[in-house]
């Protein structure tokens, strides 16, 4: 693991040991005022928009990563803050303090879907700005479309497969694409960004789990629409 990646997961993990553990009240390790039916509500809510992400995840942004087009990579930023938003106003009243950490972890992984798209966005802004210049750099977004493989299966495979693509530009295409390197090195960490996000939160999930079955023993919580 890289210092870069290091660093993201010591601040995730920290920042959910910080959530507050409360003295039983409902059962055997039960939270004092958390709820087994406002907890499973609020999760189902929660699940509810990571559908709508994970079905992003697999098709649409690999999709526009693919197709170049930075004004619909910035619609999609704006669909994601919609998203985060919507997570914000799922009511948490009697909801278990562990079910609002798992919320907070999948919101780093919006977080880090969203700087995935305006860090391509930029890109892509400034590829057809460099094309405008003058006839001496036109052709650097064909190159890159070029270079690209297929439409990746998801979010991650995209950005690895669109920064190798730059790296892997034809010498000519290279000589008027030195200025990519920092934005491209950008989408190298939100890469590493989302994977983190999603070890923390997968992690955080098996915990949850164990707990909740102890916890409130009357509640399916393996069902993928609770807890995935």
């Amino acid at each position: 693991m890289n210092t870069y990646r290091f660093a993201l997961v010591v601040g995730l993990l920290a920042a959910s040991a910080v959530c507050p553990r409360l003295e039983s009240a409902e059962g055997p390790g039960s939270q004092n005022g958390a709820d087994a039916a406002q907890t499973y509500r609020y999760l189902q809510e929660v699940g509810r928009i990571r559908a709508l992400i994970n079905a992003d995840n697999k098709g649409r942004i690999p999709a526009l990563l693919h197709e170049q087009d930075p004004a619909a990579l910035e619609d999609q930023v704006s669909k994601i803050e919609g998203y985060k938003q919507d997570l914000s106003k799922v009511a948490a009243d009697g909801v278990d303090a562990e079910a609002l950490q798992f919320s907070q972890n999948f919101g780093a992984i919006l977080d880090a879907y969203g700087s995935v798209c305006a860090d391509a966005a930029e890109l892509y802004r400034k590829a057809i700005k460099a094309d405008a210049s003058g006839p001496q750099s036109s052709g650097l977004m064909l190159a890159i479309r070029g270079a690209l493989p297929a439409v990746q299966a998801d979010t991650l495979g995209a950005v690895a497969s669109l920064a190798t693509a730059i790296d892997q530009l034809g010498d000519s295409a290279k000589a008027h694409a030195g200025f990519l390197g920092p934005i491209v090195q950008k989408l190298r960490d939100d890469r590493e960004r989302l994977v983190t996000a999603k070890e923390v939160h997968h992690n955080y999930t098996l915990k949850v789990k164990s707990d909740f079955e102890q916890r409130y023993p009357s509640n399916d919580w393996a069902a993928r629409d609770v807890l995935p």
